[in-house]
Parts: structure tokens; C-alpha cells; sequence
């Protein structure tokens, strides 16, 4: 019963929200989107905020990233082990703590996949997924890079990769996946408009 409310009131919400922007010229449509896109964003950093409030444990996460960071340097000739959340490598040995695992990086992806205007749910999801493959993918990358740093040039220099570099270059990461899995939703149909 409430969810039939619910619908029919979304419903005309969504009526009259098409007759106001109707009503718009070009220029206050394409102002009027951008602001739409700017409350969903911002909608899903109150998610962020909320996980870190609520101290969400994340060991299981930390543990398995910690696995792949020793199997990847064990790939690559560097003798690592992990031992619960702690990663020893070659007289280096790093704790991936909840920080370390990718996951504000994931919900920047979420939020602006899901803050993106004119795009079908079923790429949205398919969106989601491949950003979240990405993030790991590139955290794990991340953290191997500075662990090798760590170990060839010492912890000094492990630290201004880790916080100054990795941190710039995973926003990059995030902003380019967006855009180009943005782009691609465009180009699905050819109207931008209609995607």
C-alpha cells in the first residue's frame, strides 16, 4: 500500500519536474542537469560519510588486499609474505590498513556513475562492476609500487610516493574511468540525449 503511494507520488514528481524543465531554454537545461548531477554526487559522499562514522570493519577486505600485494612482489622477484594484514617484503613490512584498500576510491566511482544523467541502470551497473575490477586492480598496483620503492630507496621516499604521488594518480584513475565509461554510454545509442 505505501509503496504504491510512494510510486504514484514519484510519478508526478517526475511530471512536474518534465514540465519545469520544458519550460527552461537550452543554456538552463544543461545548468539544471549539472545540478542534478551535483546533488546525486553529493547524496553518495554522505555514504562515504556515514561508513567512516559507523567505523565499518574491513579486515577481511584489508587481509585478502594484503595476500594479493605479497603474491604480486613474489611475482615480480621480491620475497613477501602476508601475515594477517601486515605484508613483510624484503625488510619492508607495511600494514594495509582500511585506507589502504580502495574503497573511497570505489564510492567516487559509485557516486558518479550514479550521479551521471541520461544512462540506463544495466550500464550503470556494468559501470559499478568494471570500476570496482579497476580500483582493485590499481591498488594493488599502488601499493606494490610503494612497497618497491620502500625497499629499493627506503621508507622516506615510500611515503612521498604513497601520499603524493598514488594519491593524485588513483583521483586520476578515478576521473578517467568515469569519463571514458561515460563517453561509451553516450556513444551506445548515438544521442546523447537518449542513453
Amino acid at each position: 500500500m505505501r509503496s504504491n503511494i510512494l510510486l504514484k507520488t514519484f510519478r508526478k514528481l517526475k511530471k512536474k519536474e518534465r514540465k519545469f524543465v520544458e519550460n527552461l531554454s537550452e543554456r538552463d537545461k544543461k545548468l539544471y542537469e549539472v545540478l542534478i548531477f551535483l546533488i546525486k554526487f553529493t547524496m553518495t559522499a554522505g555514504l562515504l560519510h556515514f561508513l567512516l562514522w559507523m567505523n565499518v570493519d574491513m579486515t577481511w577486505l584489508q587481509e585478502i588486499v594484503a595476500g594479493c600485494v605479497a603474491h604480486v612482489l613474489n611475482l615480480v622477484g621480491y620475497a613477501a609474505i602476508a601475515n594477517g594484514v601486515i605484508v613483510h617484503a624484503s625488510g619492508v613490512s607495511v600494514e594495509i590498513i582500511r585506507d589502504c584498500v580502495g574503497w573511497k576510491s570505489f564510492l567516487a566511482i559509485f557516486g558518479l556513475i550514479i550521479a551521471s544523467p541520461r544512462v540506463r541502470w544495466e550500464h550503470r551497473l556494468a559501470g559499478i562492476l568494471g570500476g570496482a575490477l579497476i580500483i582493485f586492480v590499481m591498488n594493488i598496483m599502488r601499493l606494490v609500487t610503494t612497497i618497491m620503492v620502500g625497499i629499493k630507496y627506503g621508507t622516506d621516499l615510500m611515503d612521498v610516493v604513497h601520499i603524493h604521488l598514488w594519491r593524485w594518480g588513483l583521483t586520476a584513475v578515478v576521473i578517467a574511468y568515469w569519463y571514458v565509461w561515460y563517453l561509451k554510454c553516450s556513444s551506445v545509442i548515438g544521442d546523447k540525449r537518449k542513453v
